[in-house]
């Protein structure tokens, strides 16, 4: 969370993340630690609760308490529900304290994992009755282009992943295309990665300024205070992703140990504007060139440009990102043309990965702006000319479906078109192998 303080772009400066002890001058009051129990799970399912009674009736001025696992939720139902209902009578036993509740690590077991079932039983009970919830384990599934669910491919809470058999590392890959200290900053993230730690650290201080009473309004002051936090964004950093539940919160910041009992300020800085400076919309203009697609607009020298996400979409007339995925991200504002052939690969959106010859797309620009602003352009509609596209997979033997790409890597992994990667594709591949190599020449499977 310190970390903050130093980010070269962190939104507003970083003397909005001003915390001490005691709170002086309108910043957070920030402890770590509760006697008498080390997190939810040690030394036992319940001592925490007892240690939180005693620590609120010495500590009257605490408005905010948060317990987090060192991965016991990897636990029974039963245990689960213990800790739910011990946190329900403590709300209802300090009825000015905010409770947070929190999911569980990742550990690697993936979407049938016990872990991932216990984190579903938290979230439920969340939703069900409008509980504050850090979920750690989502902020540990995605990247901040929020495209594939790593959870599903058993990353654990180092970001570690497998991936057709192969070890991979969602953070260090995102990291490795995009730019230090301007898409993501080095930090010690404890058992993760530094682009994890910044996603839970941002997200965090989104939590603390709703729970002080700003209402998600996002506003930009004309000038930041340097030892009161400002009004936090809606639309937060690239490191976090763009939308939080009304009742959940999707991080939590690794450098938050077992406990957090937290004084949040009570007041707003007192000079805040109530309207945010429009940013350059881009013009875009495309056509077709031979068997491609030429996009172009204008330079855009708005000095919080961050880049342009060029977005495609077969079915929505105003396709903007992040909502419909994208296939370049340019980051050089000079560079203000692209063209699209049918073998560019397509992240995310609403068709198969590629652009199909005789089909109809809209095409757009959508600017990014610090601190994490997309803003689309207007859209061109055109049918996609001449080419080669991919071929389409057959059904292995035996399957009733054709494989299938969940992650959109134009890789058809799903052999047994099941809608997911698993064990059993790894088996089909290995008994089909000469009947792919004849039949699927063209497909990468």
């Amino acid at each position: 969370m310190s970390g903050l303080t130093s980010f070269a772009a962190a939104p507003y400066g970083g003397s909005t993340y001003t915390f001490n002890d005691g709170g002086s001058g309108g910043a957070l009051d920030f402890d770590d630690g509760i006697p008498g129990a080390s997190d939810l799970g040690n030394p036992d399912y319940t001592t925490w609760a007892t240690a939180t009674r005693t620590y609120l009736d010495a500590h009257p001025d605490v408005n905010v308490i948060m317990w987090s696992w060192c991965g016991q939720a990897d636990t029974s139902a039963a245990n689960i529900n213990t800790y739910l209902n011990l946190m329900n009578q403590l709300e209802t036993d300090y009825p000015d304290v905010q409770f947070v509740y929190m999911t569980g690590h990742l550990v690697g077991l993936g979407e049938n994992g016990n872990l991932n079932q216990r984190n579903e039983q938290i979230r439920a009970y969340a939703r069900a009755n409008n509980k504050i919830l850090y979920d750690f384990a989502d902020i540990e599934s995605f990247d901040p282009d929020g495209l594939v669910n790593y959870m599903k491919l058993n990353a654990n809470d180092n970001c570690d992943y497998t991936l057709n058999g192969v070890s991979r590392n969602w953070a260090t890959e995102w990291q490795a295309s995009h730019t230090l200290n301007v898409d993501w900053y080095p930090c010690s993230a404890a058992h993760s990665q530094a682009l994890n730690g910044n996603q839970k650290a941002y997200a965090a201080w989104h939590l603390w300024a709703r729970l002080a009473g700003w209402d998600g309004t996002p506003v930009v002051p004309t000038t930041v205070p340097t030892t009161v936090p400002t009004t936090m964004p809606t639309t937060v950093p690239t490191t976090v992703p763009t939308t939080i539940p009304t009742t959940m919160v999707t991080t939590v910041p690794t450098t938050v140990q077992t406990t957090i009992p937290t004084t949040v300020p009570t007041t707003s800085p007192t000079t805040v504007p109530t309207t945010t400076p429009a940013h350059t919309v881009p013009v875009v203009t495309a056509e077709v060139s031979g068997d491609t697609v030429v996009m172009d607009w204008q330079q855009i020298n708005d000095a919080d440009l961050l880049g342009y996400k060029i977005v495609v979409s077969q079915n929505d007339p105003t396709p903007a990102y992040p909502g419909d995925g994208y296939m370049f991200w340019i980051t050089d504002r000079t560079d203000t043309t692209a063209t699209l052939t049918s073998a560019d690969h397509y992240n995310g959106g609403d068709f198969n990965g590629y652009l199909v010859p005789g089909e109809k797309y809209y095409f757009s620009v959508t600017a990014m702006y610090q601190p994490y602003e997309p803003v689309a352009g207007n859209a061109v509609p055109l049918t996609f000319p001449g080419g080669e596209p991919p071929e389409e997979p057959v059904a292995l033997p035996g399957m009733s479906g054709v494989p299938t790409d969940p992650d959109a890597d134009g890789i058809y992994e799903d052999l047994n078109a099941n809608s997911r990667i698993d064990f059993a594709d790894v088996m089909l591949y290995f008994e089909q192998m000469d009947w792919i190599a004849v039949n699927e020449p063209g497909q990468p499977l």
